[in-house]
Protein backbone atom coordinates (compact mmCIF):
# COMPACT_ATOMS: atom_id res chain seq x y z
CA UNK A 1 0.00 0.00 0.00
CA UNK A 2 1.37 3.54 -1.20
CA UNK A 3 2.18 5.92 1.54
CA UNK A 4 0.12 9.27 1.44
CA UNK A 5 1.71 12.60 2.58
CA UNK A 6 0.03 14.51 5.14
CA UNK A 7 -2.23 17.52 3.35
CA UNK A 8 -2.12 21.44 4.92
CA UNK A 9 -5.15 23.38 3.53
CA UNK A 10 -6.34 26.21 3.67
CA UNK A 11 -8.59 28.95 1.76
CA UNK A 12 -7.51 32.35 0.04
CA UNK A 13 -9.57 34.22 -2.00
CA UNK A 14 -9.11 33.90 -5.97
CA UNK A 15 -7.59 37.44 -7.15
CA UNK A 16 -4.87 36.43 -4.39
CA UNK A 17 -4.20 33.24 -5.62
CA UNK A 18 -4.27 34.21 -9.35
CA UNK A 19 -1.61 36.30 -8.05
CA UNK A 20 0.41 34.42 -6.23
CA UNK A 21 0.22 31.66 -8.81
CA UNK A 22 1.33 34.65 -11.79
CA UNK A 23 4.58 35.05 -9.28
CA UNK A 24 5.39 31.49 -9.29
CA UNK A 25 5.46 31.32 -12.47
CA UNK A 26 7.30 34.02 -13.15
CA UNK A 27 9.87 32.42 -10.37
CA UNK A 28 9.44 28.87 -12.55
CA UNK A 29 6.82 27.36 -10.13
CA UNK A 30 3.84 26.33 -9.28
CA UNK A 31 2.02 28.00 -6.17
CA UNK A 32 2.41 24.02 -4.47
CA UNK A 33 6.24 24.62 -4.74
CA UNK A 34 6.42 28.37 -3.40
CA UNK A 35 4.98 27.42 -0.65
CA UNK A 36 7.16 24.08 -0.04
CA UNK A 37 9.68 26.54 -0.43
CA UNK A 38 8.36 28.62 2.64
CA UNK A 39 8.28 26.02 4.70
CA UNK A 40 11.50 24.56 4.37
CA UNK A 41 13.09 28.35 4.53
CA UNK A 42 10.51 28.80 7.81
CA UNK A 43 11.94 25.34 8.88
CA UNK A 44 15.68 26.49 8.58
CA UNK A 45 15.12 29.65 10.30
CA UNK A 46 13.20 28.76 13.32
CA UNK A 47 10.38 31.43 12.18
CA UNK A 48 9.81 33.49 9.53
CA UNK A 49 12.36 33.73 6.89
CA UNK A 50 12.37 37.42 6.07
CA UNK A 51 11.30 40.64 8.22
CA UNK A 52 7.80 41.24 9.43
CA UNK A 53 6.96 44.90 9.23
CA UNK A 54 3.44 46.97 9.72
CA UNK A 55 2.19 47.69 6.27
CA UNK A 56 2.42 51.38 5.46
CA UNK A 57 -1.51 51.68 4.97
CA UNK A 58 -2.17 50.19 8.66
CA UNK A 59 -4.80 52.89 10.42
CA UNK A 60 -4.67 51.42 13.72
CA UNK A 61 -2.27 53.32 15.99
CA UNK A 62 1.16 51.63 17.37
CA UNK A 63 0.12 50.52 20.84
CA UNK A 64 -3.35 48.65 19.35
CA UNK A 65 -1.75 46.85 16.23
CA UNK A 66 -1.23 43.14 17.29
CA UNK A 67 1.16 41.20 15.54
CA UNK A 68 -0.71 38.10 14.53
CA UNK A 69 1.61 35.30 15.03
CA UNK A 70 2.44 35.88 18.33
CA UNK A 71 -0.45 37.65 19.47
CA UNK A 72 1.72 40.87 21.15
CA UNK A 73 1.32 44.39 20.71
CA UNK A 74 3.68 46.49 18.78
CA UNK A 75 4.12 48.66 22.10
CA UNK A 76 5.08 45.85 24.10
CA UNK A 77 7.57 44.59 21.47
CA UNK A 78 8.84 48.19 21.35
CA UNK A 79 8.69 48.30 25.15
CA UNK A 80 10.87 44.93 25.41
CA UNK A 81 13.74 46.13 23.02
CA UNK A 82 13.42 49.11 24.44
CA UNK A 83 14.59 48.19 28.00
CA UNK A 84 17.09 45.59 26.11
CA UNK A 85 19.38 48.29 24.41
CA UNK A 86 19.55 49.82 28.02
CA UNK A 87 20.68 47.31 29.68
CA UNK A 88 23.50 46.74 26.87
CA UNK A 89 24.10 50.08 26.99
CA UNK A 90 24.59 49.94 30.45
CA UNK A 91 26.56 46.98 30.41
CA UNK A 92 28.59 48.69 27.44
CA UNK A 93 29.62 51.69 30.40
CA UNK A 94 30.36 48.98 32.97
CA UNK A 95 32.72 46.98 30.84
CA UNK A 96 34.69 50.35 29.51
CA UNK A 97 33.39 50.43 25.76
CA UNK A 98 31.77 53.29 26.28
CA UNK A 99 32.96 56.19 28.66
CA UNK A 100 30.61 56.98 31.87
CA UNK A 101 29.69 59.83 30.99
CA UNK A 102 27.54 58.74 28.27
CA UNK A 103 24.68 60.48 29.04
CA UNK A 104 22.90 59.12 25.61
CA UNK A 105 21.63 55.37 25.22
CA UNK A 106 21.18 53.59 22.25
CA UNK A 107 19.88 55.79 19.31
CA UNK A 108 20.05 58.69 21.44
CA UNK A 109 17.53 57.56 24.06
CA UNK A 110 18.06 58.86 27.14
CA UNK A 111 19.07 56.89 29.87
Amino acid sequence: MAQVSPEIRFRIGRDERAQFEQVAERLGMDANDMVKVFIRRAIAAGGFPFEMRALANDVHPPAERILPVHGVSVAHLSDIGSRAAKAAHAEHIEAGRLPPSSKRGPRGVSR
